[in-house]
């Protein structure tokens, strides 16, 4: 008898989205703050969406995304982690689908980077590090650091509609969805 074959990344990927209300949710109850909590969302989305895309398969995501988000409140936003996750108040989902497009055409053009500049790009943007310690880290010249981020995140603005410098509202008619 065969094996069921694991969904694919996209298809993770589209069942990810359909579990940002629940993450929101429950990173409310976590962080107590809303800013804090759109910050825990964001970045457990980034981190199990370039696991996804790096090939990994994930047999059960949501216990997945509830464990990623408890383990980035422990290790340092400073938010208590004392709320067990079947306590979540039931919150209105604040995602709307103008919103839930839009992240999903910053996911894909993230996703679309080369691996190397991708992983800089999350190191810098989602993690904070410094040019400096992402160069040590990948054992690359700081300046190839800073040209490969100055690429990529040239490429992220270019697909998802952004202009080059200044304000990041979406142009209409430009790339992405607005």
């Amino acid at each position: 008898s065969r094996m069921p074959s694991r969904p694919t990344a996209e298809g993770q990927i589209d069942t990810v989205l359909s579990l940002i209300p629940d993450l929101t949710r429950a990173a409310r109850a976590m962080a107590r703050d809303p800013a804090v909590a759109e910050d825990i969302v964001q970045e457990t989305l980034l981190r199990v969406i370039a696991r996804l895309k790096d090939g990994a398969g994930i047999d059960d995501l949501r216990p997945y995304l509830m464990t990623v988000a408890r383990n980035i409140v422990r290790r340092g936003r400073g938010v208590p982690h004392d709320v067990p996750l079947t306590e979540v108040p039931d919150l209105p989902a604040p995602a709307t689908l103008p919103a839930r497009m839009a992240l999903r055409d910053v996911l894909g053009a993230l996703a679309r980077l080369p691996p190397v500049d991708r992983r800089l790009v999350l190191r810098h943007a989602v993690k904070g590090q410094s040019y400096a310690r992402i160069a040590e880290a990948e054992d690359l010249p700081i300046g190839t650091v800073m040209s490969r981020l100055s690429r990529g995140r040239a490429r992220l603005r270019a697909e998802c509609g952004l202009p080059g410098s200044g304000s990041a509202t979406p142009r209409p008619g430009a790339g992405g969805r607005t």
